[in-house]
């Protein structure tokens, strides 16, 4: 890789930077499995809350994808891995918020004449979303620019009721 991305498609996979190895090592990993997925993400191999939300996102319309490609994709299938993902951190909301959305796609469309193909591409579609509304910076510090404009004006109106100039 060209530059420094904490997560990317590859191929049949997502390609992860392994964010406990930093910073003296760049290292990345494919994930192409739910095992895999659940593992990054209880080992801390992703960190912030959006990019942890991302990557599951990601992984579960990989493997999607793989079974849709056996014609095995169901919605109960489906349901499972993303109850799967979901416990790999209890705790993160932006985990629970990006498999939700990804349920809620998947009903819809599970619920029309689409294909299980149909099904995961427009789950592919939906993760890539998520991952766009970052920018690389903050994947990698796991914030968005908008909370990190509100913490800096925050920041900046304490600053200035205490008197402080930069």
């Amino acid at each position: 890789m060209s530059s420094i991305s904490p997560i990317a498609w590859a191929d049949r996979a997502i390609r992860i930077l392994d964010q406990t190895r930093l910073p003296d090592d760049e290292v990345y990993l494919d994930l192409a499995t739910v095992e895999q997925v659940v593992e990054a993400i209880r080992a801390l191999r992703v960190r912030g809350a959006p990019l942890i939300g991302i990557t599951a996102a990601m992984g579960l319309a990989v493997v999607a994808q793989r079974q849709a490609e056996r014609m095995e994709l169901t919605a109960e299938w489906l349901a499972g891995v993303a109850d799967t993902l979901e416990a790999s951190r209890p705790t993160a909301v932006d985990l629970h918020w990006a498999l939700d959305r990804m349920r809620r796609l998947a009903g819809e469309k599970f619920a029309g004449p689409q294909s299980g193909l149909d099904v995961s591409g427009a789950l592919r579609d939906e993760a890539q979303r998520r991952a766009e509304l970052h920018d690389p910076h903050a994947l990698q510090y796991g914030c968005t620019r908008d909370r990190r404009a509100r913490h800096g004006t925050r920041r900046d109106l304490r600053r200035a009721r205490a008197g402080e100039r930069d």
